[in-house]
Order: structure tokens, then C-alpha cells, then sequence
């Protein structure tokens, strides 16, 4: 009966998250065909990845507007589908530096600027959205203290590492981009780059878990 989860795609976001799924998880094995049969030399590959890129993208905003619920105060703002897409940016794009296989050129200097642009996006979204959290108004049960105790300390943490990855990002992007980069260096400096990252998403997704309380039924 797992078709009937697509039922209700006009009101449902879940419904819809499955449909992204189904959508992008085609995407995905045509690309592997495609290129396992040595067929990814033509016009139709490129049309191939342009339909799994925007299936990408519809899922990531299907499955953030499932946790935007009018009830959970924290939740519905637009700083949860901008995390969403803010982790498969950063994650996504310094793993596709990292693995790269052609090692660093001017290309991957101006992608490095790019993530560190991020990086800072990603900094300054964090602090404004915890300046809501705190001044938000509460008629619910339960609210978490976003000012002090455990949730304020994990989003200093979090701040410190991602400012900690920007300088890092900003100074690897002039390394890289002015050719003067040692390519084994680079490539270990932007691994540890990466973990700084995954940290920072893991303290982020604990601050959104823990920042949830409801206001109605």
C-alpha cells in the first residue's frame, strides 16, 4: 500500500518528500547507468544532471517544510529551510572540492571563495536567528532557556567553529587561487576543513532538536 503515500501531495509535505525521493533517487541511478555503460559523453547526460539537480533541490525544500509547524514556534521560521540548504551546500561543496579528481586549479580557488562566502552567510544567519529564539515570545509549556545553560553554550561552540572554518576557508581559497599551494598540504588542510564543518552541522542539528516545545495541540 506504499502508494497511497502519494495521496495526499496536495496538502501533504511528507507526501511530497516522498515524491522527491522517488524523483531525485531516479536522478541518481540514471547517472550511475549512464556513466557505468560509458554513456555520459552525449547531450543527454548533461539533461540528466540538470533533472537530478532540480530534484535535489525540490526534495531539500520538501523535507525542510515538513519541520516548519505553527505549533513549534522554533521550527516555523525561514532559518529551517535555509539549513537545509546551508548543510548540502557546505558539506556538498567541500567534499566535492576534496574528492576531486583533477587536484586544485582556479576553478576550485573561486569554489573555495564561494564557501567561505557561505561560511560567513551561514555565521551571521546562526546569530540572527538565536537573537529570535531568544526574544520570542512564549505563551506555551516548556520553553528551553536560549540565553543561557546548555543550548547558549553548544551556539558559541558553534559560532567559534564556523568563523574558525571561514579564515581557514578565506586563507586555503588565496592559497589555492594564487597557485602557490602545496597540493598534498592543501588537500589534508581542506579534509580538516570538512570535519570542522560536519561538527558544526552536528551542533547545529542538536540546537534544532533541542529548541523544540510546543505552544497549542
Amino acid at each position: 500500500h506504499s502508494v497511497f503515500a502519494l495521496d495526499n501531495l496536495s496538502s501533504s509535505w511528507l507526501s511530497r518528500e516522498i515524491l522527491g525521493i522517488a524523483l531525485f533517487g531516479a536522478g541518481v541511478l540514471a547517472v550511475f547507468l549512464l556513466r557505468w555503460l560509458g554513456n555520459d559523453r552525449g547531450l543527454f547526460f548533461p539533461v540528466i544532471l540538470v533533472y537530478a539537480s532540480i530534484a535535489g533541490i525540490l526534495l531539500l525544500y520538501f523535507m525542510s517544510r515538513i519541520y516548519m509547524i505553527s505549533t513549534i514556534p522554533a521550527w516555523d521560521s525561514w532559518y529551517t529551510v535555509w539549513s537545509f540548504f546551508m548543510a548540502a551546500l557546505l558539506i556538498g561543496g567541500f567534499a566535492m572540492v576534496l574528492f576531486s579528481p583533477a587536484g586544485f586549479s582556479r576553478f576550485h580557488g573561486h569554489l573555495l571563495v564561494a564557501l567561505a562566502g557561505l561560511l560567513l552567510l551561514q555565521l551571521l544567519a546562526a546569530y540572527m536567528h538565536q537573537r529570535y529564539l531568544i526574544r520570542m515570545e512564549h505563551v506555551g509549556i516548556g520553553k528551553p532557556d536560549f540565553a543561557e545553560g546548555l543550548l547558549h553554550t553548544v551556539y558559541l561552540v558553534r559560532l567559534f567553529i564556523l568563523f574558525i572554518a571561514f579564515i581557514f576557508t578565506t586563507y586555503l581559497a588565496v592559497r589555492v587561487y594564487s597557485g602557490i599551494a602545496d597540493t598534498g598540504a592543501a588537500f589534508r588542510f581542506l579534509f580538516f576543513i570538512l570535519v570542522l564543518v560536519i561538527f558544526e552541522e552536528i551542533a547545529g542539528r542538536f540546537l534544532f532538536y533541542d529548541s523544540y516545545f510546543r505552544i497549542g495541540v
